[in-house]
């Protein structure tokens, strides 16, 4: 309490882990609380694709990433407030890893929510069959230790989840076109080799897994304790990727699916792919995001020609109508893709994750722009809306959250009057050129 003081010499000191005894006088030190927490969170790519099978670790606490690459980890002793580094790491197909951490602020005893970010390299198309060539010589090979079947059974592994984000890649190109394009979808040559790609890279995936079965089982033969954790790494590894080949195939019946809704030709779609790839254009060109206007803005042919996740920007001198709607994802994941309609009519989507802007011509008076998420995958659809008329924003960056499958209705005015704010108030677009006066 400041009465006693102490000098002189050292001072003997006895302490049971809760009291300090000095000089006869016992005092109380405060000791730092430890909380059991629990964290959780995903694991995704740049591009906001899960990695599955990713190992998270966080002050000495493990576990795999599941196939959504979602994790939870067992409970850490943590004091509440401190701050934990969390880190994800994955094998990849020349043998190295990829990690990624995420800084968590332990304020509760549940901490959910963090998004870990690793920076993945698919494996280049002419690797992978040298790579299941090297895999299926290996398999023949007798006596290998339980090491190099493991590094092995990784590698594998690691393949499988880069074709498969290939696949996811080619399927949500085709997915955003034919939302787009709808009944001229069977028209356009990029969703038919969108929808040959995935294929391709499905029976490439399942090549990959038939060689699986007998490298499982030699890890299996090789391990003379069935207790091994390795053992169960590996059997949920397995488990996992042939899980995966099951949503693979799932999805890929749906895309066929959607695209016979237009009565579009599957066999046709094959020729057109292979016509595409006969041409000099690139086929990897063909994907989210492609530059096929030589990275020049094409107004209105919905794709982000110039790849910087805006399609048809007013910057870009796509703007030549009196009303400019900008729909975009506006949240921390980049996973949501919105259905715009103006007045009840359907003027289309947005790429997923990133920005469309519509450009319209209204006659004056009340009009209505409706939002509705169509795709989400972590925690609803945040969208950012913003309406320009005449140069004018009169809706500004608007954020709101919308469930999928739900939608919100923003209202708005074009004034009427033979000029407004200096600028020609006509409406056959032929002439006005609003952004850029």
């Amino acid at each position: 309490d400041g009465t006693n003081t102490f000098s002189g010499g050292p001072v003997p000191v006895l302490y049971d882990g809760t009291q300090t005894a000095v000089g006869g006088v016992t005092i109380t030190l405060p000791m730092a609380q430890l909380s059991q927490v629990t964290i959780s969170g995903r694991v995704i790519d740049a591009d906001g694709k899960p990695i599955g099978g990713a190992s998270v670790t966080a002050k000495g606490a493990s576990t795999a990433a599941d196939g959504s690459g979602s994790f939870t980890l067992p409970p850490v002793d943590v004091e509440l407030g401190q701050s934990v580094t969390v880190s994800a790491t994955i094998p990849v197909y020349d043998g190295s890893t990829k990690s990624g951490t995420a800084q968590v602020s332990a304020d509760n005893e549940q901490v959910g929510g963090v998004t870990i970010r690793i920076d993945v390299e698919d494996v280049p198309e002419d690797e992978i069959d040298d790579l299941i060539d090297e895999l299926e010589d290996d398999l023949s090979d007798d006596g290998a230790d339980l090491a190099d079947l493991m590094a092995e059974f990784n590698l594998a592994v690691s393949n499988l989840d880069g074709i498969a984000r290939e696949f996811e890649n080619y399927a949500d190109y085709f997915n955003q076109r034919l939302r787009e394009l709808r009944e001229a979808s069977c028209d356009e040559p990029d969703v038919s080799y969108a929808l040959s790609s995935a294929s391709s890279q499905l029976e490439m995936y399942e090549i990959g897994l038939g060689a699986l079965p007998d490298l499982y089982a030699q890890i299996v033969a090789a391990q003379s304790d069935p207790t091994v954790t390795q053992f169960v790494t590996v059997e949920g590894e397995f488990s996992r990727v042939v899980q995966q080949e099951g949503l693979l195939q799932s999805r890929y019946a749906e895309m066929k699916a959607n695209y016979g809704l237009w009565n579009c030709d599957e066999d046709q779609s094959e020729v057109e792919s292979d016509d595409i790839a006969q041409t000099d254009a690139d086929p990897d060109d063909v994907d989210v995001g492609a530059e096929s206007g030589g990275g020049v803005e094409v107004c209105g042919d919905g794709i982000d020609n110039d790849g910087d996740n805006e399609i048809d920007e007013c910057d870009a001198g796509c703007c030549d109508k009196n009303v400019q709607i900008t729909v975009s994802d506006c949240g921390s994941a980049s996973d949501d893709v919105f259905l715009a309609a103006v007045n009840g009519a359907d003027v289309g989507v947005t790429p997923k994750g990133a920005a469309n802007t519509f450009n319209v011509e209204l006659a004056p008076g009340s009009h209505t722009v409706t939002i509705t998420c169509l795709e989400d995958e972590v925690g609803g659809g945040t969208v950012c809306v913003t309406v320009i008329v005449f140069g004018t924003e009169v809706i500004g960056g608007m954020e709101r959250n919308i469930p999928e499958g739900s939608s919100q209705t923003f209202s708005f005015t074009v004034p009427t009057g033979t000029t407004v704010m200096g600028m020609p108030n006509t409406y056959d677009g032929s002439s006005l050129k609003h952004m850029e006066q």
